[in-house]
């Protein structure tokens, strides 16, 4: 989240790294110093795509069993590698992640957006919501009790119902805390729905 890394970033990573799991956390186009402008989730996401193609690469990771996981910004950007097939992620998850349509609009206030706020197009090629009838793989969505997309839950709710194939695939779990607040408990269950898959997924292939 928040457009940039910084240590904070790395201490929420613990959970991951005590459970045992590699964990790389890509720094983004325009970010700290690095090249590039902020694209508000376009071509970030396709960072994350190089990102998560390069990992599976590395000897010490089994590319059947790399999950993502994202908070706020990084959340949204989690969603939209749910959509893809051309990288190899078995799950994706995150934290504030589920933006709505009305979000972009809040950027605009900020004079944050890199495009204009009237092309429907370019806010929905960055939204999971506007493409779930492309997901390739499951997304779990932590959303806070008292976060504001809270308040678009049911705008979301409508959207699932329309498009009964795709449902499944999207959960929408609730936890205590606002949009910065819910974000340990969410990595929290996060990691142990990660130690509990991979451990389940072990167990599969090791059947006859």
């Amino acid at each position: 989240g928040g457009n940039a890394f910084d240590r904070l970033d790395f201490e929420f990573c613990k959970p991951a790294l005590d459970a045992g799991f590699v964990v790389l956390v890509p720094i983004f186009r325009g970010e700290n110093g690095n090249a590039g402008h902020f694209e508000a989730m376009l071509g970030e996401a396709d960072d994350a795509a190089a990102a998560v193609e390069w990992l599976s690469r590395h000897d010490a990771v089994d590319p059947d069993k790399i999950y993502v996981f994202g908070h706020d910004f990084g959340g949204g950007i989690s969603g939209l590698l749910s959509l893809r097939d051309d990288v190899p992620i078995r799950h994706t998850g995150s934290c504030a992640g589920l933006y709505h349509d009305f979000s972009f609009y809040v950027w605009a206030l900020s004079d944050t957006l890199p495009f204009p706020l009237g092309d429907k197009g370019e806010r929905d090629m960055r939204l999971l919501l506007s493409n779930l009838d492309d997901m390739q793989r499951p997304h779990h969505a932590y959303v806070g009790n008292n976060d504001y997309i809270r308040l678009f839950l049911p705008t979301i709710s409508r959207k699932l119902a329309e498009r009964a194939v795709a449902q499944p695939l999207l959960q929408i779990e609730a936890v205590a805390g606002d949009h910065i607040t819910s974000l340990d408990d969410s990595i929290r269950r996060y990691v142990e729905f990660m130690k509990s898959d991979v451990k389940g997924n072990s167990a599969n292939e090791q059947k006859p």
